[in-house]
Formats: C-alpha cells, sequence, structure tokens
C-alpha cells in the first residue's frame, strides 16, 4: 500500500458562507492520504474519530457507530462491549506521520469501516426512500452530517489552481459543531465544480496544524531512534527543529553538522521524515530562494556537501540498465545541476559569504564540472549499453570512458603547465579531484569486468598498470588527506590559499599516482582503438587480474586484508543487544571466518598481516579458528550443519561471551593495524620523494612536510609503546617456534639431504622385490619427497616473510626515545645480514644463529616473561567442539536405528538368497518386482534386472551375482560417531532402504532432517536472507509482497537497486549476508560434488 507523505494546505477560508465559521475552521490543516479504493469512507471515518478523540468523547461516538442501525444484526451488545476499548485504543495510537498503514490492515478497524458504511447505506435510503447501493457520494455525506451532527467542508483544487468548496450542514443548525475537512482530487485535468467531481474523485482528509503537533513530535523521536542516533544527538535535532517543516535548513544551521552524515546515508529514514511532514529533499529553497547546498558551500569540511550530493543525484552506486532506471539517474543529476546553477545566480556567485565568497564559488564550480562530467559519460553509456551488448560496443564504452577522464582530468584548464603549478592546483581543488577518480574507478571496474578475459597480453599488461595506479591513487588520497584550514589549524593568520598550499606537501604522493594512471589511460585507450582479436572464450577473470597487477605492491594487498579485518572485528564488537539476535550470531561467524582466512594464508604464503594476526593470538588460538574456517564454517558434514543451527537458534550466551573475546581481539589488532599501516605509508613516502626529485623546490617542500609525518608518527609510536613491544615480543616468539618447528625438516639443503638419498637410493637398491613394485615406489617415494621439498620451500619463504616484518617492527621501534638508537641500528643490522644468509646456511646452523640473535634482546624486553591477553579464549575455542559434538539423536534413539536398519538388511540378504536361488533355477518369481524393493539395491540395477527378467534371464542373474558382499551392520552405522549416518549417506541404495524402514514419526522427523540437511540448510539460509535484505526494509518488501515484480521489469530493476544499496551502505548488513550467501553457494558446490561421486560409484 502505496500512500503519499503528509503535506500542509493552507485553506482558502474566504469561501466559507459566514464570518463566524472563517473563526472556527483552521486556517492551516495536514493533509493526509487515504487508500484509493473507496477512499471516501477511509477519509470520513479517520477524520471523524480524530477529531473526536481530541474532543475525549472518542468511546461514545464508536458506541453510536455501532448502535445505530437497530435493524441491521452485525452488532451484538456483547460484540460492542468488546470491540470499543479495543478500537478506542487503536485510534488513539494513529499516527499518520509515523507508521499509518497498519490502521488500514486491522480486521477490527476494517469491521467497524464496513459497519459504518452499512449504517450510512441504510439511513440514506430511509432518508431518499430509495436503495441504498444507488446512492451517490453527495448523498452519503449528507446523512452523515445530519446522523453524526458535524459540519463536513470538501475542498477541491484543480490543475490551474482554482479552488472550490462544497460543505454539508446538518439539519439542526447547533453551536460548536465539529468541523471535518476533506480534500477530492481526480487524477485527469478537470473544470468541473466541487459537487460533481465528490462522486468521481479520490479522498483524503485534513487534521489542524495544533492537534499534528505532539503527533509529528513522537514521529520524530522514532525515526531518530531508528538512526541509531544518541539520547544527545536526538535532543540536539529536537531543539533545532521545534516542529518546523524544512528538516534540513535547520540542521545546517545548527552547530552539530555530522549528524546530517549519519541521517543521509540512510534513504529508508530520510523517507521516514519525509513522510513525517518535513523537508528533506536537498534541492528544495529557502525563504530566500537558495538550496542547501548553498548553505554547505562555505564549510571548512566536504562531508555534509558530499552527503547531501550524493543524495541528491539518487546515490548513482549501479549504473546498470538491469538493476537501475536510467531515466531517474539522468534526470536526478540534471535536477542537481540546476539547483546548483539557481544557486550561483541567486546569491550574485555567493557574495554574500564574505571572504569566503571565491573559496565557495570555485567548490561550487568544480561540483557543477563534475556534475556534467557524470552526465556526459553516462549519457554516452546508456545510449550504447543494451541488454544483449556486443564486444565492440563494450570496447567504444570503454574508450569513451577513458577519453572523458582524460578531457575532464583538470579543474577546467589550470594556468601552469609546470608540475609545480599544477600540484599547487590539486591542493586547492582536490575535492573535484577525488569525486573524479572515486567515480571513474567505479565506471572503470563497472565496465571492464567482461572485457577483461577476451584481450592478448599486451593489453592485459597495461590493464595491470592501470589498476595499479588507481588502487594506488584511491588509497593514498585516504592515507595522505589534505589539510584543510579552519578545521586543521586553529587562530591561522594565513589566508586560506596559502596556508594550505603551505601544509599540504604530503599530497604530491596521491598527485603522483593520479598523473601515473592518466598515462596509463592515455595508453590503454590507444592500443583499445586498434584491437580486434578478441579471444572466443575468457582467459582470465577480473579478481585474478586484480590480484596479479598488485603482486608489486604486496604492501597494498596486505593493507587490504588488515582493512577488511579491522572492518569485521569493528562491526562485530559494535553489535548492540537489541540487534536481531540471528543477524548478531551471522556476523560473528563472518568474523571468525575471516579471522581463520587470514592466518590460514590462502593462496598467499607470504602475508606479512597473517604474520601479524598470528603474534597477536595464542597458537591453540589460532588453531581453532584455521579449524572453524575449514570444517565447521565451511565443510557441511551433517553434525557440523546441526550444530550450527543449534547454536544460532538456542546458545546466545556463547556468541554473546564470544562477542566480548572478539572485542579483546580488536583492542590488540589496534597495533597490528597501525604497524601495517606505517608500512603501507613508508611505502608511498619512498616513492614520493623518489617521483619529486627532478623539482628542488617539490622537494624541499616534501621534505619538510615529510618530517612532520615522521614526528606524527613517533608520537604515535610512543603513545603505543606497550602494545608495540608485546607485539615485538610475540614476534620473536612466533619465529622462534616456526625455526624450531619440525615442518621445517632439519638440514634440507646441503650435505645431510645428500647423504639421505644416498642412504634411501642404497636401501631401495638391496630390496629383493618385484620390478614393477620397485618402479612403483620409486615413484611414491619421488612424489612424497617432492611434497616435502615444496612444503619446506614454503615454511622457509614464509619464515623469510617473517624477517621482513621483524625487520619493520624493529624500525618502528627505533623511534622510542628510551632505547638505544645504536643498539636497536645494531639488531637491524644484524638481522638483514641473517636474512642475507638466509638460503645459503643449513637450517642448524640457522637455528643457532637465531638462538643468539633471539638472546640479543634480553637488554630491552624481557624474554622470559610474556604479557599474555586478558582473557583465554574458552569460549571460542570451545566453539568447534560444540558444533562438532552435538548430537540430534539420543542413545535410545541410534540403538533403535540401529535394530531396525539390522532388521532391514538381515530381510535384504534373506531376499537376495531367495530370488538369486530361483533364478538359477531359470524360474521368474512372480512377485520379483516387490521383492527387489526391499533388496538393498540401487536403482537402477533393479529396473535393469526388472527389464531382462523376462527375455534374457543371464544378465538379470549376472546382475544379481555381482552384490556378493553382504553388508554388515557395523561397517555402515557407527554407533560410537556423532555422524552415525556417514557412510550410508554416501550411497543411493542404503539412503532409499533407511526412507522405506518404518520409524516412530519423532525420530522419522529427524532422519528426514539428517537425511535432506543440506537442502534444509539451504532453505534455512535462503529465509534468513529474504528475512534481512527482503523484509526489514518497508520498501522492498512491499514490492516483493505486491508481486508485480513477477511481471513488469521495471519493478524488478527497483527491488534489486534497492537490495544492492542497502548492502553498500548498511554496514551491519554486510557481514550477515555475506555468511548466508557463502553458505549457500558452498552447499550448492558440495551438491555437484557429491552428485559426481555417486556417478563415479555407479
Amino acid at each position: 500500500m502505496s500512500l503519499a507523505a503528509p503535506k500542509q494546505r493552507v485553506l482558502p477560508l474566504w469561501m466559507l458562507r459566514e464570518e463566524s465559521e472563517r473563526k472556527v475552521v483552521p486556517e492551516t490543516v495536514w493533509e493526509i492520504d487515504v487508500p484509493s479504493k473507496k477512499s471516501i469512507q477511509w477519509a470520513f471515518i479517520l477524520c471523524y474519530l480524530t477529531t473526536e478523540v481530541k474532543k475525549r468523547s472518542l468511546y461514545h461516538s464508536l458506541t453510536n457507530l455501532f448502535n445505530y442501525n437497530k435493524q441491521f444484526k452485525f452488532s451484538p451488545k456483547s460484540e460492542v462491549q468488546f470491540s470499543v476499548p479495543k478500537l478506542e485504543k487503536l485510534i488513539k495510537k494513529f499516527n499518520p506521520f509515523k507508521n499509518y498503514n497498519y490502521i488500514y490492515w486491522n480486521r477490527l478497524f476494517r469491521r467497524m469501516y464496513c459497519l459504518l458504511e452499512s449504517n450510512l447505506q441504510f439511513a440514506a435510503s430511509k432518508m431518499s426512500d430509495s436503495s441504498g447501493y444507488d446512492l451517490n457520494n453527495v448523498v452519503l455525506l449528507q446523512t452523515a452530517a445530519n446522523i453524526l451532527r458535524c459540519v463536513i467542508h470538501v475542498f477541491k483544487t484543480d490543475v490551474s489552481g482554482n479552488n472550490y468548496l462544497c460543505s454539508f450542514y446538518p439539519e439542526e443548525d447547533l453551536d460548536n459543531l465539529p468541523r471535518l475537512i476533506l480534500f477530492v482530487r481526480l487524477d485527469v485535468a478537470d473544470n468541473m465544480p466541487a459537487e460533481a467531481a465528490i462522486d468521481k474523485g479520490t479522498f483524503s482528509f485534513g487534521i489542524p496544524s495544533e492537534y499534528v503537533i505532539p503527533l509529528r513530535h513522537a514521529a520524530l523521536v522514532h525515526i531518530l531512534k531508528r538512526a541509531n542516533l544518541s539520547e544527545v544527538e536526538i535532543k540536539q535535532v529536537l531543539e533545532a527543529v521545534q516542529n518546523k517543516d524544512n528538516f534540513l535548513f535547520c540542521r545546517l544551521r545548527s552547530s552539530n553538522l555530522q549528524i546530517i552524515s549519519k541521517l543521509y546515508k540512510s534513504r529508508y529514514i530520510i523517507r521516514k521524515l519525509s513522510e513525517a511532514g518535513f523537508e528533506t529533499d536537498p534541492r528544495s529553497t529557502d525563504e530566500f530562494g537558495l538550496s542547501s547546498f548553498y548553505h554547505c558551500m562555505n564549510l571548512p569540511h566536504s562531508n555534509v556537501l558530499r552527503v547531501l550530493y550524493y543524495f541528491s543525484t539518487n546515490s548513482i552506486m549501479v549504473i546498470d540498465k538491469t538493476v537501475s532506471n536510467t531515466n531517474d539517474i539522468m534526470d536526478a543529476l540534471d535536477k542537481t545541476a540546476e539547483a546548483l546553477r539557481k544557486d550561483c545566480h541567486v546569491s550574485s556567485n555567493f557574495i554574500h559569504l564574505g571572504k569566503d565568497k571565491i573559496f565557495a564559488f570555485k567548490r561550487c564550480l568544480g561540483l557543477l564540472r563534475f556534475n556534467e562530467f557524470q552526465r556526459k559519460v553516462l549519457h554516452q553509456i546508456f545510449s550504447m549499453k543494451e541488454e544483449q551488448i556486443t564486444i565492440e560496443q563494450q570496447k567504444t564504452i570503454m574508450i569513451s570512458i577513458l577519453n572523458n577522464y582524460q578531457e575532464y582530468f583538470y579543474y577546467y584548464s589550470p594556468h601552469a603547465k609546470d608540475e609545480f603549478g599544477l600540484f599547487r592546483d590539486f591542493i586547492q581543488h582536490c575535492e573535484y579531484y577525488e569525486y573524479l577518480d572515486n567515480f571513474t574507478s567505479l565506471l572503470f571496474f563497472h565496465n571492464f569486468s567482461p572485457f577483461i578475459g577476451l584481450v592478448d597480453g599486451r593489453i592485459l599488461n597495461i590493464y595491470s598498470n592501470v589498476i595499479s595506479s588507481l588502487t594506488l591513487t584511491v588509497l593514498s588520497n585516504y592515507l595522505f588527506p589534505k589539510f584543510k584550514h579552519g578545521i586543521h589549524c586553529s587562530n591561522c593568520t594565513f589566508h586560506r590559499k596559502a596556508c594550505e598550499n603551505k601544509r599540504n606537501s604530503q599530497r604530491f604522493i596521491p598527485f603522483h599516482y593520479r598523473s601515473c594512471f592518466l598515462k596509463n589511460t592515455i595508453e590503454l585507450a590507444t592500443e583499445l582503438r586498434s584491437f580486434e582479436d578478441y579471444a572466443t572464450s575468457p582467459s582470465c577473470e577480473l579478481l585474478e587480474e586484480m590480484r596479479k597487477s598488485l603482486k608489486m605492491f604486496p604492501e597494498i594487498v596486505e593493507e587490504f586484508s588488515a582493512v577488511r579485518l579491522k572492518s569485521h572485528l569493528d562491526t562485530a564488537t559494535e553489535l548492540s543487544p537489541e540487534t536481531n539476535t540471528i543477524k548478531r550470531k551471522l556476523t560473528i561467524e563472518r568474523t571468525i571466518q575471516v579471522i581463520g582466512e587470514i592466518v590460514s594464508g590462502g593462496k598467499e604464503v607470504s602475508n606479512a598481516v597473517r604474520f601479524l594476526v598470528q603474534c597477536l593470538l595464542p597458537p591453540e588460538v589460532t588453531q581453532c579458528i584455521q579449524d572453524l574456517r575449514n570444517n565447521s564454517l565451511g565443510h557441511y558434514k551433517w553434525n557440523n550443519v546441526q550444530g550450527r543451527i543449534n547454536i544460532e537458534r538456542n546458545d546466545s550466551d556463547l556468541l554473546d561471551h564470544i562477542q566480548k573475546e572478539l572485542k579483546e581481539i580488536a583492542i590488540h589488532f589496534e597495533p597490528v593495524y597501525l604497524s601495517q599501516l606505517l608500512r603501507v605509508e613508508e611505502l608511498m613516502i619512498n616513492t614520493g620523494k623518489l617521483a619529486a626529485k627532478e623539482s628542488k623546490r617539490l622537494k624541499w617542500n616534501i621534505n619538510m612536510q615529510l618530517s612532520k609525518i615522521i614526528r606524527t608518527r613517533k608520537k604515535i609510536c610512543k603513545k603505543e609503546k606497550d602494545n608495540f613491544k608485546h607485539l615485538l615480543h610475540r614476534m620473536l616468539i612466533l619465529l622462534t617456534r616456526k625455526i624450531e618447528s619440525d615442518t621445517i625438516k632439519s638440514d634440507a639443503i646441503g650435505s645431510d639431504a645428500i647423504e639421505s638419498d644416498a642412504i634411501e637410493n642404497d636401501a631401495i637398491e638391496s630390496d629383493a622385490i618385484e620390478n614393477d613394485a620397485i618402479e612403483s615406489d620409486a615413484i611414491g617415494s619421488d612424489a612424497i619427497e617432492s611434497d616435502v621439498i615444496k612444503s619446506d620451500d614454503n615454511c622457509l619463504q614464509d619464515f623469510k616473510c617473517g624477517l621482513e616484518v621483524l625487520k619493520f617492527l624493529l624500525k618502528i621501534f627505533d623511534h622510542y626515545n628510551d632505547c638505544s638508537s645504536k643498539t636497536l641500528s645494531g639488531k637491524i643490522d644484524a638481522l638483514q645480514n641473517f636474512i642475507e644468509k638466509f638460503e645459503l646456511q643449513k637450517i642448524s646452523e640457522m637455528r643457532n644463529e637465531w638462538k643468539k640473535y633471539f638472546s640479543s634482546f634480553s637488554d630491552i624486553l624481557d624474554l622470559e616473561q610474556e604479557r599474555e591477553l586478558k582473557l583465554n579464549f574458552l569460549y571460542l575455542t570451545s566453539l568447534s567442539e560444540k558444533i562438532k559434538d552435538f548430537d540430534i539423536f539420543s542413545l535410545e534413539e541410534k540403538i533403535e536405528i540401529k535394530q531396525k536398519i539390522s532388521e532391514c538388511l538381515e530381510k535384504s540378504a534373506t531376499l537376495l538368497k531367495q530370488v538369486t536361488e530361483e533364478l538359477e533355477k531359470g524360474v521368474v518369481p512372480t512377485d520379483l518386482s516387490d521383492h527387489l524393493e526391499f533388496i538393498i539395491l540401487p536403482q537402477s540395477k533393479k529396473k535393469f534386472i526388472i527389464h531382462h527378467a523376462s527375455s534374457n534371464l543371464k544378465k538379470s542373474l549376472k546382475e544379481l551375482r555381482c552384490v556378493t558382499k553382504e553388508e554388515k551392520i557395523d561397517d555402515i552405522f557407527k554407533l560410537e560417531k556423532i555422524n552415525i549416518f556417514e557412510e550410508m549417506l554416501l550411497r543411493e541404495e542404503l539412503i532409499s532402504a533407511l526412507l522405506k524402514i518404518k520409524f516412530r514419526p519423532k525420530l522419522k522427523k529427524k532422519i528426514m532432517r539428517v537425511i535432506n540437511q543440506k537442502v534444509w540448510f539451504l532453505i534455512n539460509r535462503i529465509n534468513h536472507l529474504k528475512r534481512f535484505l527482503i523484509f526489514e526494509d518497508e520498501d522492498i518488501s512491499f514490492l516483493w509482497k505486491s508481486g508485480r515484480w513477477r511481471r513488469n521489469l521495471e519493478i524488478e530493476k527497483r527491488i534489486k537497486f534497492l537490495m544492492i544499496r542497502r548492502y553498500m551502505t548498511e554496514k551491519d548488513l554486510r557481514p550477515p549476508l555475506e555468511m548466508l550467501l557463502f553458505d549457500c553457494m558452498n552447499v550448492m558446490n558440495k551438491q555437484k560434488k557429491k552428485k559426481k561421486e555417486i556417478n563415479q560409484i555407479k
């Protein structure tokens, strides 16, 4: 049910017939929409009852409504006594500014609605002596005015703005009668009078403004709580708004502007504010004709302006015709540009902003230029992109994107041509450049992904350069943000431009990477124009190519791993108890899975973040998380599935305790995250210094600015001194554990290994065995030896990666003043020497050298005492066992199942013997089909035997004789195991036999749950997906429940767009959705593998 938001209306009181009426009818009312079907009844009854609420006579009025029709036996006295109090409570809670849909679905209210309709029909027919079903709306309204003793004013405004009024008065002209305000409208242009429109129009009703104040206040508080604002922030909003209509202007004139960013990130919250009668459109104007954008232009920071711009332009994140309406996107961009241009015109180019007028004007021009880029590039994409797009069209789109980026690369045409002048231009207009780069990256990845696997190696190499430079541009913008005048400085005597030019030399780093990106895009566009030799099938995927392109920058890949882990830890630890229970549990599961993926290493053997996280966690916890990730949260055995569902449904306390343990991990992860951040900063700083060496002026400025960054880093390191000390100590212990581990085979390199091979060869030659056995053993030993060498090589590379991380930690540790820099320098040099000799030494020598090096830290670390984490992670380590050890069956049930299966096996063996003997005699049993039903055989073999029994008895007999092995209960049913059906579920014939056994209904239900557990688990995951992604959002839920998406492609696109936007913008929604999708995909993949295994068995 889609209803229009309440809106304020000024009534044309001059149309009333008497002066006395103008004094009692309110000048302003709020128009409330109602369902279009039978809108006159809905509008009238709600208007009447809300008026009675204010008069405190609602109970009496409801009783009269029920009792008026004496001849209509619909409401006996007992029902009236039961219904009226409930209806009174329902109507008093009715708040059209908060949630006005529920009352239209209430069964009790709908019964009263039908009763009122029948009463009016009955009374009108009695008064006019005609059939009630032929009466028009005019007669019904006049009847209502008579029997309810009220005055009804119906207002109509036509498309030209002309007002019409039709009033209905009761027969008794009494003073102080209640006044009901109704509105009527037609869907087509008309000039008919109000009385004629009443029979054909759609109705709504009005509530006086003085009655609305408490309703809007309650709605506003409710919405702000839904937005997760604190009590202090809610109080600030209420004080700023004070029941005014334009919510956004009130907030922009207040002190705490960050509340705007919080609210406008959720379109649902803004829609609810709009429904509460508050103006939330950034394009709407104030009394001077200026939009909200104007009031943001002179703000020192750009957060609010950026949020409002993206909201106004329809949050362009998905630019695909299959999920979004291209007309809506282009229309939103055009209207936003018009609002910005109007602000410039009305304000005479921001002349009233004083000293900030030039800054505001240039910021507005930058936003307009970016808007122009968006409109131009999207128009070209949408005009070419069809549902079945060809490769040539895709290439044209890519070239168009790259060409447009090159055209808009600069903020208009900079006067300077030298590098230093261009860099100054980049500093002054950094917001424009960040908008442009971020949006281009979205366009680039969205449009190049289907093209990536069809081009040759030469273009892929250029593409790799484009990806790496683009990634470094975006990341450097984040790591080296602009120093902004008025935010990062206080009591500054410099002008804005001079201040920012002086203190933004670090911005040369993103400037350099951005220049590299431009150079690479030009090269890529040139190659694409002449390329025609497309591959017939994709040779690689986008994600694989991105990994390859960033191999030159392992620190960047590791940075993304660190950010990903921090994001999941933050989300899991910030979940409040009010959050949906299942959503909390899935978020915690997903966080554990991500930690397990990082500590496992995945495809990357050498990963600094993995080392740092392993340092953070005790070894048993690391192993437990790996097991959870590899088995319980990734490998779907039946007891794992049942155990997970059991914990998600019942064991809330366990996951609450795990959440506390994850908070402990998050606290200790901070130095890990910080150390990784410093590694990436160091890489980029060195790159920036190298790029600026040709310009003495640039080099001097950058060195000055980078020295400030280093001083800031030293302050941070001092603040985190104890945590870094602990991390360094843990790193030394981890490396010691790794080098002494059995996974690194002793002396795998050198003479010992050669001698060992010689001894083994002699032993093999001296064995007296057959030649083919010798050959087989030799092949087997080669394979084992190859695996060992490969494993050793990985372990050695892993250890070497750890040494490089340790070297960086020592450099961070060198920032402390309480340590002798000479001592640390000596340790760094010694470590570098150890790394250089690493691959030339035997393992035994390496271990001895490492012991000496480890002991050298006794002067700065207490090597005897290791500071452990506060928690021992009892609950996290117990999670895996709780999942695996969950048993759906009791011991008595297992014994009963075993007995029934034993009887089934015995019966099968007896019947198999009987049928075989009869077929050997040349006799085909008349009840062969019945016997085969109880013999444990694959269904395909049963059909084969029946088919050939009459025509080729030998074939049937041969098939039966193949079943020589008698099934033993102890082979297929392990009573002592939790997974009692492990062997049975691998064979189709055993599953079929299990389904035919008659168990008790309760036990049968459990067994069916186990047999179909993957399908059951998949349905469970899909139901959660629907609940979180669809039914939690009112817009998506309404469109989904309507069913129109099955017939209307545009509605289907809209639902997809809203779903994707929720995933992109709602931080707490991503982890549970990822976990559910991962489960669904894993179940489907396992099902495919299982089918292959069954086919191989057959």
